[in-house]
């Protein structure tokens, strides 16, 4: 389950998320558009426009869709969008790149910029919850620093499409890796979740009875609310 964790928060942040939000009005410029002296602050609101719209649009099919389907879906507009700014960059069109770095950031909000705090907060025994989700906070800020530290240095070595078709492979990889290592923890229960976990954690047992206890207490309320809910709404 950690491993999931922290491989949710690594994917986000090795797509180059925050290339696009440090440096959004410095990309658009390379791509060879200019403007006046707002220009770096108008340019930036249709960018974060479009991330709010895709988080929007995973607020109303993530419980209908399911977290799974809905994680791959954006992780294919995700790469998509990543090639065609390559692709933008490669061929010198400044308008077609900055309309792939809208529809980039559209997908990203779909699912890979909210799957991370949902999957997080859904799939981790209680004995373990704060640590692990502690080390998978510190994968995310970490790989936020790794990204934001080497972009500029890249686009030096790699050039400003190469690092972009970079980041999609990285996506690309990702992808294929949650395509098969990744379940639906979407209208399951907290102690069905962790079933799916089950064999992780029969390989790291809590060595703590009282912990042992008290996980096994938390998980029959929380199915017993759960079923209590179930019955009103019916």
């Amino acid at each position: 389950a950690m491993i999931l964790g922290c491989s949710l928060w690594a994917a986000s942040q090795l797509a180059g998320i925050n290339t696009i939000m440090y440096y959004g009005a410095s990309i658009v410029r390379r791509t060879g558009l200019e403007g006046g002296e707002s220009f770096d602050i108008w340019v930036t609101v249709p960018l974060n426009t479009m991330q709010l719209l895709g988080i929007f649009v995973c607020y109303s099919i993530i419980d209908k869709q399911g977290r799974r389907p809905t994680l791959l879906l954006s992780m294919t507009g995700v790469w998509i969008g990543l090639l065609s700014i390559g692709i933008g960059f490669w061929l010198d069109w400044g308008a077609f790149t900055v309309l792939a770095m809208c529809g980039y950031l559209f997908a990203f909000g779909i699912g890979l910029s909210t799957m991370p705090y949902t999957l997080n907060a859904e799939i981790y025994p209680t004995e373990y919850r704060g640590k692990c989700v502690a080390q998978s906070t510190a994968v995310f800020w970490f790989s936020n620093f790794l990204v934001s530290l080497t972009f500029l240095s890249m686009a030096r070595w790699l050039g400003n499409h190469g690092v972009f078709f970079f980041y999609t492979t990285i996506v690309i990889a990702t992808e294929v890796w949650f395509y098969f290592h990744m379940p639906e923890t979407s209208g399951i229960s907290f102690h069905e979740i962790q079933e799916l976990f089950a064999d992780h954690n029969d390989e790291c047992p809590s060595s703590d009875p009282d912990a042992q206890e008290i996980s096994r207490k938390e998980t029959e309320e929380t199915d017993i609310d759960s079923g209590e809910l179930e019955m009103r709404v019916v």
